[in-house]
């Protein structure tokens, strides 16, 4: 006779690990104000539910990756990544990681330490992979950087700034009075918009695609030879 038996309490005939007695859950598929930590300490799941925060892999991250006014969130607005609910924190394989795919107020961090990310939506912020980054792939008001340190970037909307590799760079693909730098430091750039600067590949330039101290004009070797 298991302890469970004993006890008179019903439970697993088994509990993990071959040991005998009553198992105690502290994760639910379903349900509200509910926590489970699969992979990692001082970490919190909920697949389904409120009050519920998850971390992926980093250390006090948040993403989002559509809507508005958001940190960490797939859908809805001022969330920070909920999978299903509000108000949910979950975490899979880290240290103090919320997480949330689908909900309002939630937040959540695939990799990185110290970051932000957000795919889509206003006012967001998301990173994929560094630290102290941020990024947005969609929206206005947005930053993200998808590689590198202390970089912003945004691929789309207006007054974004956007870093696709480099340090202390900003970049805008397409808006008006933006920033954007595809490579180098302290660079911005623009490829489509108003009021906007441009510089693909040098350093302390504005709206100059090869030179130095330019602005506004092609720098580029002409030669005519007769």
């Amino acid at each position: 006779m298991d302890g469970v038996s004993a006890l008179g309490l019903r439970g697993p005939e088994k509990a993990v690990g071959g040991r005998s007695g009553r198992e105690i859950y502290t994760s639910r598929p379903d349900g509200n104000d509910e926590t489970t930590n699969q992979v990692g300490n001082d970490g919190t799941t909920y697949q389904s539910g409120n009050n519920e925060t998850t971390d992926q892999s980093g250390n006090n991250e948040t993403t989002d990756q559509g809507g508005n006014d958001k940190l960490a969130d797939q859908g809805g607005n001022d969330e920070t990544t909920n999978q299903l609910g509000d108000y949910e924190t979950t975490n899979q394989v880290g240290n103090d990681g919320t997480t949330n795919q689908s909900g309002n107020n939630e937040t959540t961090d695939q990799g990185g330490s110290d970051e932000l990310a957000d795919q889509g939506g206003n006012n967001e912020t998301t990173d994929q992979g560094g630290s102290d980054e941020l990024a947005d792939q969609g929206g206005n008001n947005e930053t993200t950087d998808q590689g590198g340190s202390d970089e912003l970037a945004d691929q789309g909307g207006n007054n974004e700034t956007t870093d696709q590799g480099g340090n202390d760079e900003k970049t805008n693909q397409g808006g008006k009075e933006e920033p954007a730098g595809q490579g180098g430091s302290d660079e911005t750039t623009n490829q489509v918009g108003d009021y906007e600067t441009t510089n693909q590949g040098v350093k302390d330039e504005a709206t100059v695609q090869g030179g130095n101290g330019d602005f506004n004009y092609l720098d580029q070797p002409v030669g005519f030879f007769f």
